[in-house]
C-alpha cells in the first residue's frame, strides 16, 4: 500500500530527475515550470487533491539544491518525499542512469505510479534496446518495501519529440498533470490566452505604431516649424540690419504666429516695430513726376514741388490739391526744387533748376524774380522777419538777398555745390551746407564766417539748425547723419563746434534732408533707402522709420505741433505720417505687420 499524501506535507511542487548528459534540458524544464502562470479563470478551481495554484513552486532539481551532506541519500529521499510529483527527463541518459532509475523506484514504492509524470525528450519508450528512454523502474511496478517487480506498467508521459506531441503540446501535458487537471481544458484555456495575448500584442503594436507615426509626424511637423521660424528670425534680422525695420517686423511676426515666445523674439519685434507706420494721408495724382520737396503751412496744408514744374498747395482733409506756381522754360516745364511760405503766410518763394528764386503773393502773382546765372538753385527761404531771403545755388555761393533792394546779395563761397542755406530762429547767422564736405556758419549782416564744420568729405546734402540754435544737423552723401554743438569754444574762446552724435541712419544710400520739431527734441531724416525717419536728439533713439514710400526720399519736415511728419518722393507723392512712436503690445505688432505683407511683397518686388 502506498502512503496517501497530505497537502500540507509537501515541501515541493514537483522533483526534476534527469542525467547528468540531460542537465540542459533538467535546467530548461525547471525555468518552464516555475515560470508558468496558470490561467486566472483556473486558480483556485478543485484538482486531482489540491486546489489549483497560481504558480507550481517551488521545484526540486536533483544535483543542484541538495546541502553538502555526508548522508547523500537520506538527502535525497527526504526532498522526494517532500515532493508532491516526480517529473523524469526520459531519453537513453537516463534510462541507464543509475541515479534516476533509484529516484524512481524510491518516489514509487512512496507513493505508486500516479504521481509519476514522464517528459521524453529523445529515445524510444520501452524499445528494450539502446534507445530505450525509460529508465526500468519506469516501466515496471515497483512495490512499498522498494522490490521491483516484472509488471509492467504504462506511465503518464508528454512527448516533445516531432513525431510525439512535439514541444509546446507536451509542455503543456506535463502542467496539466501537475495542475491535476484536464489537458483538453488547459489546452483551450492557453490557446484562448495565447490569442487574446497576440491579440493584445497586436494592438499594443498597432497602437505603438499609430502612436509612432503620430510622433513621427508631430516631430516632422516640429522640425519643420523651428526651421520655418530659425529663417524668418533670420530674414528678420537681415533686414533689421539693413535698416528696413517694415519687412523685418513682417518675418517676425510669422516667427510669433508660428510659437516662438523668446524673450529675444520680443524685443526683435519691438524695434522691427518702428517700422509700422501707416500714412495719415497720401498726397498723389497732382504730380506727375518726383516730388522734390514737402513742407507744412498750416496744420491743414502742405505744399509741394516737383519736377513737373509746379508748386501745389494740398488740403489734407480732401486730399486735393490747386497749383500755386508753375515754372516753364521754352514751353517746357522747368523742376521746382522748393516753395517756402514767409513767416507771415503772405509770399511764398520757390526755386528752380534753371537759377530763380521766385517770389509770389498769395494770390500768385511775381514780386521778385532773383537771377542765378541759370545755374540749379537748391534752397531758399526767409528770414524770420521776411525782409531777406537766403538761397544755396550749384554755382558754389549761398546768397542773402534784401528784398526790394537793388544791393548786390552778400556772397558765402563754398568749393562745391551749395545745397542748403537757412537762417537761424534769430536771423543773425546764416547755415550752408556744401558737396564740398563742409558746413559753415556765417554772419548774416557781414558775411563773415564764423566757424566752419567738417562733417564728411563725401560731401553734405542738408543742414538746419536747432530752434535753439545750439545745435546743427548735418545729412551726409554717405548716409550718415552727425549732430554738432555749436556753443563751444576754446581756451582762446574761438569756437569749437563738437560732435554730439553720429547716426548710420541711411547706410550706404545718400542722407537727402535733415529737420527739427519746434521743440528741438527730435529730428527727421531723410534717405535713398526709401525711408524717413524720426531720431530722439538727446538719447540718439531710432523712433520710427516710415518705409512705404516706392522710391527715394528726397525731403521731410514736422507739422507745427510735432505730431506729424511729411515726406516727399521720387514715387511722386507726398506722405504725412505720424512722427509719435508707436506704442503696441506684441499681439498688436503681429496684427499689423500681417496687415502691411501684401505692402512689404510688393516694394521686395520693386
Amino acid at each position: 500500500m502506498t502512503a496517501e499524501p497530505n497537502g500540507d506535507d509537501f515541501k515541493y511542487w514537483a522533483f526534476i530527475s534527469y542525467s547528468h548528459a540531460d542537465t540542459r534540458w533538467g535546467d530548461w524544464l525547471h525555468k518552464k515550470i516555475e515560470s508558468y502562470r496558470v490561467p486566472r479563470s483556473l486558480v483556485g478551481k478543485p484538482s486531482r487533491d489540491t486546489k489549483v495554484p497560481r504558480r507550481l513552486f517551488p521545484i526540486f532539481r536533483d544535483r543542484e539544491e541538495l546541502p553538502v551532506s555526508s548522508d547523500l541519500g537520506a538527502n535525497l529521499k527526504n526532498s522526494l518525499e517532500c515532493s508532491r510529483y516526480l517529473v523524469v527527463v526520459c531519453s537513453p541518459s537516463s534510462a541507464k542512469s543509475h541515479w534516476v532509475n533509484e529516484e524512481v523506484r524510491h518516489y514509487k514504492s512512496r507513493y505508486g505510479e500516479d504521481r509519476l509524470l514522464c517528459f521524453i525528450i529523445s529515445g524510444e519508450p520501452n524499445s528494450q534496446t539502446d534507445t530505450e528512454c525509460f529508465p526500468p523502474a519506469v516501466r515496471y511496478r515497483v512495490l512499498p518495501n522498494g522490490e521491483m517487480t516484472d509488471e509492467r506498467t504504462e506511465p503518464i508521459a508528454a512527448d516533445m519529440r516531432p513525431q510525439g506531441d512535439g514541444a509546446t503540446r507536451a509542455r503543456f501535458k506535463l502542467l496539466a498533470g501537475l495542475l491535476g487537471v484536464n489537458f483538453d481544458e488547459l489546452w483551450h484555456r492557453e490557446r484562448r490566452r495565447r490569442i487574446r495575448k497576440v491579440a493584445l500584442y497586436s494592438s499594443t503594436v498597432l497602437s505603438l505604431t499609430i502612436i509612432g507615426t503620430f510622433a513621427w509626424e508631430w516631430a516632422s511637423k516640429e522640425q519643420r516649424r523651428r526651421t520655418s521660424i530659425a529663417h524668418h528670425i533670420d530674414q528678420g534680422k537681415n533686414e533689421l540690419k539693413a535698416g528696413r525695420r517694415l519687412q523685418a517686423s513682417v518675418y517676425f511676426a510669422k516667427a510669433r504666429t508660428e510659437g516662438e515666445r523668446t524673450k529675444s523674439l520680443e524685443d526683435l519685434m519691438r524695434d522691427s516695430a518702428k517700422g509700422l507706420v501707416e500714412p495719415l494721408v497720401t498726397l498723389k495724382g497732382g504730380h506727375t513726376k518726383w516730388v522734390t520737396f514737402a513742407y507744412f503751412v498750416d496744420s491743414d496744408h502742405v505744399v509741394t514741388t516737383s519736377w513737373d514744374g509746379t508748386a501745389r498747395l494740398w488740403d489734407l482733409k480732401t486730399a486735393t490739391s490747386k497749383v500755386l506756381a508753375t515754372m516753364l522754360a521754352n514751353e517746357k516745364p522747368v523742376a521746382i526744387s522748393t516753395a517756402i511760405f514767409s513767416p507771415d503766410r503772405s509770399q511764398f518763394v520757390t526755386t528752380t533748376w534753371n537759377g530763380y528764386a521766385i517770389v509770389y503773393n498769395q494770390d500768385g502773382s511775381i514780386i521778385h524774380q532773383l537771377d542765378h546765372n541759370r545755374k540749379r538753385l537748391n534752397w531758399a527761404e526767409f528770414s524770420p522777419d521776411g525782409q531777406r531771403l537766403v538761397t544755396a545755388c550749384d554755382d558754389w555761393f549761398g546768397r542773402i538777398w534784401t528784398l526790394g533792394s537793388t544791393a548786390a546779395p552778400v556772397e558765402l563761397q563754398h568749393e562745391a555745390f551749395v545745397k542748403t542755406a537757412v537762417f537761424d530762429s534769430t536771423g543773425t547767422r546764416v547755415l550752408t551746407g556744401s558737396f564740398d564736405g563742409t558746413t559753415k556758419i556765417w554772419d548774416a549782416a557781414t558775411g563773415s564766417r564764423l566757424m566752419s564744420l567738417i562733417p564728411n568729405p563725401d560731401g553734405v546734402n542738408s543742414a538746419m539748425f536747432s530752434p535753439d540754435g545750439k545745435l546743427v544737423a548735418t545729412a551726409c552723401l554717405d548716409g550718415s547723419v552727425t549732430l554738432w554743438d555749436i556753443t563751444k569754444v576754446d581756451d582762446s574762446g574761438q569756437p569749437k563746434p563738437t560732435k554730439v552724435r553720429v547716426w548710420s541712419a541711411h547706410p550706404g544710400k545718400r542722407a537727402n534732408s535733415v529737420a527739427f520739431n519746434r521743440d528741438g527734441s527730435r529730428l527727421l531724416t531723410t534717405g535713398d533707402d526709401r525711408t524717413a525717419k524720426v531720431w530722439d536728439v538727446t538719447t540718439g533713439e531710432l523712433l520710427i522709420s516710415f518705409e512705404l514710400h516706392g522710391d527715394i526720399v528726397v525731403y521731410g519736415a514736422f507739422s507745427f505741433d510735432g505730431h506729424r511728419a511729411v515726406s516727399a518722393s521720387k514715387d511722386a507723392t507726398a506722405v504725412v505720417f505720424s512722427a509719435d512712436p508707436p506704442n503696441l503690445s506684441l499681439e498688436q505688432i503681429v496684427t499689423s505687420a500681417e496687415k502691411f505683407a501684401p505692402e512689404v511683397v510688393s516694394h521686395e518686388a520693386k
